[in-house]
């Protein structure tokens, strides 16, 4: 901790590497180290001129929050979102950026904190850029962090104008990442919402959800049923287009083949088409 209060970014730099790296060993080193007051001085290293020293400080931040609730809720207590949520936007390297995203997830976890880490300016927009732009591991857990925040009814409409229902249904099209039916759980969120559904629909979303009725696994069928039954509860558009494409026949086969809940949803949606 005295070498992240040096001033120097040789010593700034050895202080961050040490705690990340003590803080990912063992439980009782994060209570530890937070007992010890890292945590502000950390947050404060976020905003250092070196590229290396933002890197680890906010990768030793993520390991201090690894099952322990009393570290995220310091985090917040030190008024530490914006600072994060910069490195989210503007991280010097791809790796903070992630390690930023991840960190928003475990933050975003307890429903005691989804509120105020939802409410921090520019979350959704530096989401919406990683999940376009990032690793798998960074997408996954962009998808992740969504899924969390978008339990939030008055945050779908917020996640909608960022962007990231386009980046959402690339993921949804693109098995070679295994992010399938993260993507669609999300695109689950927004799909009941009335922005979310124009969105999905001007990205052709439909027809990506009836592309994965025709070839995707069984729990790709099952994810995109229940977001096109939501879809079509309410828009009648969203029934013809999906009608236009063959999805009659596709929920047929699923009627036979597909799991317990795919059937369900099927068979909802083939009531609505009638």
């Amino acid at each position: 901790m005295n070498r992240l209060r040096s001033g120097i970014h040789d010593q700034e730099l050895g202080g961050a590497k040490e705690l990340r790296r003590l803080a990912k060993l063992s439980s009782s080193n994060r209570i530890r180290i937070s007992e010890a007051g890292a945590i502000p001085l950390l947050l404060k290293a976020l905003k250092s001129s070196g590229t290396d020293v933002q890197a680890h400080s906010i990768a030793a931040l993520l390991n201090l929050t690894i099952r322990n609730d009393a570290n995220k809720q310091a985090i917040l207590l030190a008024k530490g979102l914006d600072s994060i949520v910069d490195v989210l936007k503007k991280g010097k390297l791809q790796e903070s950026r992630e390690n930023a995203a991840a960190l928003l997830f475990n933050l975003s976890h307890a429903n005691s904190h989804r509120m105020t880490v939802a409410s921090t300016e520019g979350i959704f927009t530096g989401l919406a850029e990683l999940l376009r732009d990032g690793s798998a591991r960074g997408k996954r857990d962009v998808a992740a962090a969504l899924f969390n925040l978008l339990q939030i009814r008055h945050c779908r409409p917020l996640a909608v104008r960022a962007g990231v229902v386009v980046p959402l249904l690339r993921l949804a099209q693109d098995s070679s990442l295994g992010l399938v039916d993260e993507s669609l759980t999300v695109l689950l969120n927004l799909a009941g919402h009335q922005e979310g559904r124009f969105a999905i629909m001007q990205a052709s979303g439909i027809r990506t959800l009836v592309d994965l009725l025709r070839r995707g696994s069984d729990s790709n069928k099952e994810y995109a049923c229940a977001v096109l039954l939501v879809l079509c509860l309410d828009d009648y558009a969203c029934s013809e287009e999906a009608c236009n494409l063959g999805v009659q026949e596709l929920l047929e086969n699923l009627l036979v083949s597909g799991t317990e809940r795919a059937q369900r949803k099927a068979a909802k949606i083939m009531e609505l088409l009638k």
